[in-house]
């Protein structure tokens, strides 16, 4: 009788450790080039940082968002399809809450207010080029002097998340996943156990050991952290 475990199929995959500036046709040139070298040593998905289409250490917002149909999104679709090497990137796109009391009209009533907040986004788009799923990330980071929600508008609690593992090699719904078992999620507003409607707000991290071992190392080096959250 065989003791050996199922065989699973081998994913290659390439993580594309860059710096992305506020200059988003050079940061479409760095992903144009990381997919080369994917596709050179066979990979089967290349993934990219947070605010791949462009970023600015002050904070990302509305400034730098794309549409979906945009050029960054755009590049990684047609380098997929190019390569047969599928893509994660995160990139930012606008949001869709109006300013207050525009009502969707400039002060002119006559051209439709612009977002005045963007969505951080995960992007994923398969081999052939066909973009299988967007995340747009739900709790913001509010904490430690840091304010997100400021310039970003959280994602819908309810958003699927998308799941890739060396188990299985195709990047589907969480829901078609049901060999997997979500634990907990957690920020500095809360800890969240999973269930319909985006899971169930069911206490604090100061529950989790771990994370408050970590804050009291982070305070023992002195950093400078919010004790408000």
């Amino acid at each position: 009788m065989s003791t050996a475990g199922p065989t699973r199929p081998a994913v290659r995959v390439t993580v594309a450790q860059l710096s992305a500036s506020a200059d988003h046709a050079a940061n479409r040139e760095v992903v144009s080039d990381a997919f080369r070298t994917a596709q050179q040593v066979h990979a089967d998905l290349v993934v990219f940082p947070e605010y791949t289409s462009g970023f600015e250490p002050a904070g990302v917002g509305i400034a730098h968002a794309e549409p979906v149909d945009g050029p960054f999104v755009a590049l990684l679709r047609a380098r997929a399809a190019e390569t047969g090497v599928a893509v994660i990137a995160g990139t930012t796109l606008p949001g869709t809450t109006l300013p207050a009391a525009a009502d969707g009209v400039d002060a002119a009533g006559a051209t439709p207010a612009a977002p005045d907040r963007a969505v951080n986004a995960v992007v994923a788009v398969d081999g052939t080029g066909e973009l299988v799923g967007i995340y747009r990330k739900v709790h913001l980071y509010d904490a430690f002097g840091h304010r997100e929600s400021d310039r970003l508008e959280p994602g819908p609690a309810d958003a699927e998340p998308l799941v890739l593992d060396n188990l299985i090699p195709q990047i589907r719904p969480a829901s078609q996943r049901q060999d997997l078992l979500p634990v907990y999620a957690f920020n500095a507003e809360g800890l969240w156990l999973p269930g319909p409607g985006g899971g169930k707000r069911s206490g604090s991290s100061k529950q989790l050991s771990r994370w408050q071992d970590l804050l009291t190392k982070m305070r023992g080096e002195g950093l400078i952290l919010d004790e408000t959250r």
